[in-house]
């Protein structure tokens, strides 16, 4: 009896961590290139030009890299609590009920608009620095 226990223990322990494993598996957004050896002034990628943000003015440019350090901020808060119900969900279901893993969220939106809208200030820092704003 005590193998067949000790047999099922590990089985479930094994699945259990593929499922963390492969739950915490994702991929990385795309970096921007580095031009760190370019001159601020010279490193807009050809996107940027093309971009709305390009049409702003300094003043506007840094209005706009507020709001969005603002949504990015209460997105990270969001972001936060998403992982805090994540672990606690793991928790729970490493401690007492194993199908509780099933209840973790990705929340893939979320990642999705915190990805654009970090890629939206990248661009807005990029052309302010190109014009020599003050940021």
């Amino acid at each position: 009896m005590a193998k067949v226990v000790l047999l099922n223990l590990q089985i479930s322990s094994l699945l259990l961590a593929t499922v963390l494993l492969s739950g915490c598996a994702h991929s990385a957004r795309e970096l921007p290139p580095d031009m760190s050896h370019i001159q601020p002034t010279m490193r807009l990628l050809p996107s940027d030009k093309d971009s709305v943000e390009y049409t702003l003015s300094c003043t506007e440019l840094k209005e706009e890299l507020g709001s969005m350090k603002e949504k990015l901020s209460q997105i990270e808060m969001q972001m936060q609590g998403v992982q805090d119900a994540n672990q606690a969900k793991g928790k729970t279901s490493v401690l007492v009920f194993s199908p509780a893993i099933f209840f973790i969220d990705d929340n893939k939106a979320l990642n999705s608009v915190y990805q654009e809208m970090d890629q939206k200030k990248e661009r807005i820092v990029r052309i302010a620095q190109s014009r020599q704003c003050s940021i």
